[in-house]
């Protein structure tokens, strides 16, 4: 009991927690659950940073507050796009060199700048939280804009293995669009954060994630 109670259960794997923890029957089960399940979860593999893009600062090809990433292509054609909540912009980098191939923001409409999705062209979809989806070609340019009117306020963008896109719109749960901005559907509905939820209810639509059976989670 007490070579547990000295352990910081934060810092466990949850491999180890499961295994030696839960089955010691030292811990509590709510304890045991708060550590488990807690906010900053624990994996159970080192992961070794191989590259950076964006080095911290102001300018071209720099960030502040780096939000969301997206990645697209192989080789030395893959790409890394990330939006900057603090500059207000995204900016798009060649994965294997580090270059900044190039940036979008306020100059090029965008107002608040924050989810990233490429779909299977290569074409950076970017969610800006006025209500609006905006899609740039491969090289930078301007292609189209769409969710006018069925957008809130959208956050993380994630492509469904049919190639539509799902988008957490905070305060209207999960809308999904055809890539041309004709939407298709919605996806559960809102509730305010601290009311009884339910199946399907939502309070806060922060990010959403496709997974590789097809689930939505959000």
């Amino acid at each position: 009991g007490e070579v547990v109670g000295m352990l910081d259960l934060g810092k466990l794997s949850g491999r180890y927690l499961s295994d030696v923890v839960e089955g010691s029957g030292l811990v509590g089960g709510d304890r045991f659950r708060e550590a488990y399940d807690g906010r900053h979860r624990k994996y159970d593999r080192e992961f070794e940073v191989e590259k950076r893009f964006g080095p911290r600062g102001y300018g071209y090809g720099r960030f502040q507050r780096a939000l969301f990433v997206a990645v697209h292509g192989e080789g030395a054609d893959q790409r890394v796009a990330g939006t900057d909540i603090g500059l207000l912009k995204v900016a798009v980098f060649n994965a294997e060199s580090g270059a900044c191939l190039f940036e979008k923001g306020k100059a090029d409409g965008l107002y608040l700048p924050y989810g990233v999705a490429f779909n299977r062209a290569g074409e950076l979809f970017v969610s800006d939280l006025v209500g609006l989806i905006y899609v740039f070609g491969r090289e930078g340019q301007m292609m189209r804009s769409f969710g006018e009117g069925h957008l809130g306020n959208p956050r993380g963008l994630s492509f469904t293995a049919e190639w539509e896109l799902a988008v957490a719109d905070n305060g209207g749960a999960v809308k999904v669009f055809r890539e041309d901005g004709t939407q298709v559907r919605s996806i559960g509905s809102h509730t305010a954060p601290g009311e009884d939820g339910g199946d399907g209810k939502i309070a806060y639509e922060e990010d959403v994630c496709v997974c590789h059976d097809g689930r939505i989670r959000v």
